[in-house]
């Protein structure tokens, strides 16, 4: 009976075992702590400090185990909860499985037990940092700071903590007490970030500007980032209003780096020819006659000092517009038409956001053009002659220009006398691929893009662009065995063995061959690659963890700080946009999948046909799952037979992803993300109405709705079908709650007016954008029921410059009603390259 009352504390036999317990786990002999840990329980079996620490040990020795870990653990804190070793044990469990939020309240727990514990505090303010509880952080760090005064982590360990929870003023406080503690840094190095960090803090406060300039003024001598140092001072001068100096360190910046794009817009804020509002010049910009002809002055005054910098030719370009323009694009052409300089149009695209100057441009290519094919030279004033290659380069831009009007047949004409001309140039076979993609031939495009990559084998960049080529042709096979060729270390390596895109954590791949399943409906292999993006991007911010007391101890705290702020939104990264988009479409089919009990198949059927139907599809479902489960545990068997063990996929065909998820849960969770991050993206707020739609929360489907209303235009298609879809749905299925019936019809009434009915409303949009098709395939879908509308009527003849995609919806409507033809043919000849509308013959398929 003794041995089974709780006992919080060992007898002294039993003190050197359960010492032995750390000591063994530290240094990975975990069969030997397990041994330990079974030798107190035997007499002491419900001891929680032992309890837990056999949990450590289990949860260490096997992932398969550590349910069971977590058991222990859970059971040991309620044996013993004043314990701050179990609680302690309890936070690291959680902290190796990435759960920070948890491991930081059981840490707080162990914190209040034993409030002296340096170890416990310092792995407390690091839990902190990672889950951004910045006001406990700093309550923290200022219990460490007297445990050692003399350490210097942890008076920039509490200044840093001050910063980010908003308080600079007393994060300077701290940097000064330290400096004036410490005396003289022997580092120059962190004497001179230390510096700089101080006046950044003053900077953030309202009215510091000249104090932080006296105080950079003063320690000029031991700042070593001379760069930084003249910067910051030039930026000071400009809000104190002393241009002159300001002006006169931008000019010693340029100096020091000609080719610096961002030096030339702070010297014309300071000289006052650009608006404080212009951060680039690689952008249009707007500014008046009189601005144009100071800069324009200063620019050749710069261009006589520094001939070959490259911006000053390419600056003007930003603000001059008609003649001027087209004088200074002769400037800008004429050397990379003549060397060859396939990036030419990618420096000049921002050009195309202006209707006009992207006119202009085209037509000073087609003129020279016209020129080196008459006299072999750009103008006729010009006194050299052109090499053979310039036409080419001309061609070659010439194509890049109507890919981008979706011109695609002249496009891929010039591409044709391009190739004429140097078949073996890699450049413009690359191209060939682009136009294809562009205007809607993935094949075609991936074969043009293979062929490319055949010409040099060795070419990794090559060789991924035809990997996503394929990809996006959902040739996903053909795509896996291209980039084996550059991960495989020899060709005979079983997949599973080489260096796998997952460990490798190719983010683009696996996001671009999610895309492929999910064109291609196979959504558990989808849903798999897209959390594998996701899976990579939590252990991105589970690596910060380590960060956090490293970059103290190096003293790059200006680098941590923006670090933190990158962190933060690391999830806008492009690549996990598009995963997190995909995963919000997968969940958000699975979702309607589930809600849907329909069955077309077995709609008409009687009771034992449809026993047949169900009982067949069971066993074929039973059948495939058992093969794959067959094929999967091959792969794992030569794996452990291998001398060399490889990454093993414990879900090859992604059964696991699918087991036990809430689809609404994964959907809202995923799509929150999205509209937080970028709240401004109508894409991500049309996801957010449909997942809240589907799960019948108006209210949040509302509040997306007026998002879109603040993003898109009034007459937009996308906006008026996602009023028409709430408005219908709330008619059938409206919320029973009194205040939310009330909030949804107040809501509504800013979309559609209470005294117009829904068919009225419907109609009357399309009598206003009767030009746009988009505008007729919304009208058609909202339509209800669709068979009362005249679709071949509604649908009528193909407006100029429509996309490609709405054409193919357009017509896919008029296929379901057997009136398609007229319509596909008008298509085929606006879209020749489009493999829909000129869908691929035999011989291009093979």
């Amino acid at each position: 009976m003794s041995s089974e009352r709780k006992v919080s504390k060992l007898p002294q036999s039993l003190q050197a075992p359960f010492k032995s317990i750390l000591r063994f786990y530290d240094q990975k002999q975990y069969k030997k702590a397990l041994k330990a840990c079974e030798l107190i329980l035997k007499q002491f079996p419900t001891h929680g400090e032992t309890l837990c620490q056999k949990g450590m040990v289990i949860g260490e020795m096997s992932e398969d185990k550590w349910e069971e870990a977590f058991r222990l653990v859970r059971e040991g804190i309620r044996n013993d909860v004043r314990s701050h070793t179990s609680w302690q044990i309890a936070g690291i469990m959680y902290r190796k499985q990435g759960n920070y939020q948890d491991a930081a309240r059981c840490y707080s727990q162990a914190h209040a037990l034993n409030k002296g514990d340096e170890r416990i505090m310092r792995e407390l303010s690091t839990l902190l940092a990672q889950v951004r509880s910045y006001d406990r952080l700093l309550d923290i760090r200022r219990e460490i700071l007297p445990t050692k005064v003399t350490n210097q982590a942890n008076w920039l360990s509490l200044a840093v903590s001050a910063h980010l929870a908003g308080d600079p003023e007393e994060a300077i406080k701290v940097l000064d007490s330290w400096l004036t503690t410490k005396g003289t840094l022997e580092n120059k190095v962190e004497l001179s970030e230390i510096l700089l960090y101080k006046v950044q803090l003053l900077l953030e406060q309202q009215g510091t500007e000249q104090k932080a300039l006296d105080f950079l003024l003063e320690k000029q001598s031991d700042i070593l980032d001379k760069i930084c140092f003249k910067l910051t001072v030039a930026s000071i001068h400009t809000k104190l209003g002393e241009n002159d100096k300001a002006v006169e360190l931008y000019r010693e910046l340029i100096k020091i780096n000609p080719e610096n794009w961002d030096y030339y817009p702070l010297l014309f804020k300071a000289l006052g020819f650009l608006p404080s509002s212009v951060d680039s010049l690689r952008s249009l910009v707007e500014i008046d006659e009189s601005q144009i002809a100071s800069i324009t002055t200063e620019l050749a005054a710069l261009t006589k000092l520094y001939p070959r910098a490259k911006p000053l030719t390419l600056i003007p370009l930003s603000y001059l517009n008609g003649d001027a323009l087209r004088a200074q694009l002769r400037k800008v052409v004429y050397a990379p038409l003549t060397k060859g300089t396939p990036s030419l149009f990618a420096s000049l695209k921002y050009l195309y956001k202006d209707e006009g100057r992207l006119q202009l441009v085209g037509d000073l290519m087609h003129d020279l053009e016209k020129s080196v094919l008459e006299t072999n030279k750009f103008a006729a004033e010009e006194t050299l002659e052109e090499p053979p290659t310039s036409i080419i380069w001309i061609y070659y831009f010439l194509a890049q220009h109507y890919n981008y009007l979706h011109r695609a047949s002249k496009a891929l004409s010039y591409l044709e006398k391009c190739l004429k001309h140097t078949p073996t140039c890699l450049d413009f076979h690359v191209m060939k691929a682009r136009v294809y993609k562009d205007n809607g031939n993935v094949l075609l495009a991936s074969q043009s893009m293979e062929y490319a990559r055949t010409m040099d084998l060795a070419d990794r960049y090559l060789n991924n662009k035809a990997v996503r080529y394929f990809l996006r042709a959902n040739n996903i096979e053909k795509a896996r065995t291209l980039l084996d060729i550059f991960t495989a270390a020899t060709p005979s390596v079983a997949r599973n063995e080489r260096n796998n895109t997952n460990v490798m954590q190719v983010t683009w791949y696996q996001a671009e061959e999610a895309n492929a399943y999910l064109r291609l409906g196979k959504y558990n292999m989808a849903l798999k690659r897209f959390l594998d993006v996701e899976e990579h991007f939590q252990t991105f911010v589970n690596d910060e963890f380590d960060f956090h007391s490293y970059a103290i101890r190096k003293v790059n705290l200006r680098a941590y700080h923006r670090h933190i702020l990158f962190d933060n939104s690391i999830r806008s990264h492009n690549h996990w946009v598009k995963a997190g988009v995909g995963l919000v479409k997968v969940y958000l089919h699975l979702l309607k999948e589930s809600l849907d009990t329909s069955d077309p198949e077995l709609e008409g059927l009687d009771e034992t046909e449809k026993k047949k139907v169900l009982s067949k599809r069971k066993r074929e479902a039973a059948r495939l799952k058992r093969e794959q489960e067959a094929i999967q545990a091959k792969l794992v068997l030569d794996i452990k037979k291998s001398t060399k063990i490889g990454y093993v996929d414990k879900d090859e065909f992604g059964f696991a992803v699918l087991e036990n998820k809430d689809f609404a849960a994964e959907a809202t969770k995923f799509v929150n993300y999205l509209i937080s991050l970028s709240p401004s993206v109508p894409e991500h707020q049309l996801l957010a109405f449909e997942v809240f739609l589907v799960q019948g929360k108006y209210l949040l489907a509302l509040r997306a709705l007026n998002q879109l209303k603040n993003i898109l235009p009034p007459n937009s298609p996308q906006l008026h079908s996602a009023v028409m879809k709430f408005a219908q749905t709330t008619q059938e299925n409206p919320p029973t709650n009194s205040t939310v019936l009330e909030i949804v019809t107040s809501g509504l009434s800013k979309f559609v007016p209470s005294a117009v009915s829904l068919k009225e409303f419907n109609a009357n949009y399309l009598a206003e954008n009767s030009d746009c098709l988009a505008a007729r395939v919304s009208f058609i879908n909202s339509a209800s029921p669709t068979n009362s509308v005249d679709l071949k009527e509604v649908i009528g003849s193909l407006p100029a410059s429509t996309p490609l995609e709405v054409s193919i919806e357009a017509h896919k409507i008029l296929v379901a009603a057997d009136t398609g033809a007229e319509f596909f043919k008008e298509c085929a000849k606006e879209y020749p390259v489009s493999s829909y509308f000129n869908p691929p013959t035999m011989e291009e398929e093979d």
